[in-house]
């Protein structure tokens, strides 16, 4: 339904977004991506849409290309919690937890924060805690490769997914 109206309606910048939204809700991200590109030009960015591209960019594991979506969109709002709790699991996808602490720290420390900005520091937290002493037990890496199926799930299941799975 959304896609006919984007094909009916194609400068709709709000109908984009939402559509673009929608599709990687659904794990359809090269297509979100592509459409989000779409809903928002350089000339009028929109946050919210850079935001969603970082997000939909790490879910691709392109880590790199997603911070530079983020560090645009915190260009427009400084400190925007949403944006610093995405850029925050951002690293935690490419298992830069001590980053992605610092980072959800500094969103938490906002007073506009949303509660899953909490849930989502106190993830890497223990995350930090439990992969130093598996790695030391195991003897080896906490940098472990994520297999494909958690690079379909939303950011937070897979941070969740990694952290508490003893294998990658």
């Amino acid at each position: 339904m959304l896609e006919q109206a984007t094909i009916a309606h194609p400068g709709d910048k709000a109908l984009l977004a939402g559509y673009g939204r929608a599709l990687a809700d659904n794990g359809n991200f090269q297509q979100a991506f592509d459409v989000l590109g779409r809903a928002h030009s350089p000339d009028d960015p929109d946050w919210r849409i850079l935001s969603a591209q970082g997000a939909v960019l790490d879910q691709l594991g392109r880590y790199d290309e997603a911070r530079q979506y983020y560090a645009s969109a915190l260009k427009i709002v400084p400190e925007e919690p949403s944006v610093l709790s995405n850029l925050g699991l951002s690293y935690v996808l490419s298992k830069d937890l001590p980053k992605a602490e610092e980072t959800l720290r500094r969103a938490y420390g906002r007073s506009d924060a949303d509660p899953r900005v909490r849930q989502n520091l106190a993830l890497v937290s223990a995350c930090r805690a439990v992969w130093p002493s598996r790695r030391h037990r195991q003897g080896r890496s906490a940098s472990r490769g994520s297999g494909g199926k958690c690079r379909s799930s939303p950011a937070g299941a897979v941070a969740q997914r990694e952290c508490t799975s003893g294998s990658g």
